[in-house]
């Protein structure tokens, strides 16, 4: 809009469908996800000998307290990506070893949604950003764990996790 002896003005509007958000950007058997930041508590890394099940859930000591764990490899297999011959690719990023251990370490993003805390495993994280997030098509509004799907600077895609849905 322009108004002679006033300015101009622009006006850039957004479909409703789309959000800017701040996410940290992981990978998991080579597919990448976004976890919205404003969920994460903190992440760690932790001995895969210190992960123990309870009632049929894997879970951790984190900070003197039982942390149930999920791991994104087991809710999501079939979006492992894999090449012609349907083996796996990225396997050899599911671990994370240190130079000053024998022990395979693990890497958990703590999330927190609606007043309960869990961990949720990753194969790498890549760093955080700022993301804009596009609404799942009709389709796919329904698929528990993700609440939209982001278009990253290299050109692929990232999914974005829906944490309240995830356990």
């Amino acid at each position: 809009e322009t108004e002679i002896g006033k300015g101009t003005r622009f006006i850039v509007g957004l479909p409703s469908s789309t959000a800017l958000i701040k996410a940290l950007l992981v990978k998991n058997t080579g597919v990448s996800f976004a976890i919205p930041v404003s969920y994460i508590s903190e992440i760690v890394a932790v001995d895969e000998k210190s992960i123990k099940k309870v009632e049929h859930q894997e879970t951790i000591i984190n900070r003197d307290s039982v942390l149930p764990i999920v791991r994104l490899n087991n809710i999501f297999s079939k979006l492992q990506k894999t090449n012609k011959e349907g083996q796996l690719l990225d396997a050899s990023d599911s671990r994370v070893t240190s130079h000053e251990s024998r022990f395979t370490k693990l890497n958990i993003v703590v999330v927190e949604s609606n007043d309960r805390q869990y961990g949720i495993v990753v194969d790498k994280l890549i760093g955080q950003s700022d993301i804009v997030v596009k609404q799942l098509s009709r389709e796919l509004r329904g698929v528990k764990g993700f609440s939209g799907a982001s278009i990253l600077g290299d050109g692929s895609v990232s999914l974005v996790l829906d944490v309240a849905t995830l356990i």
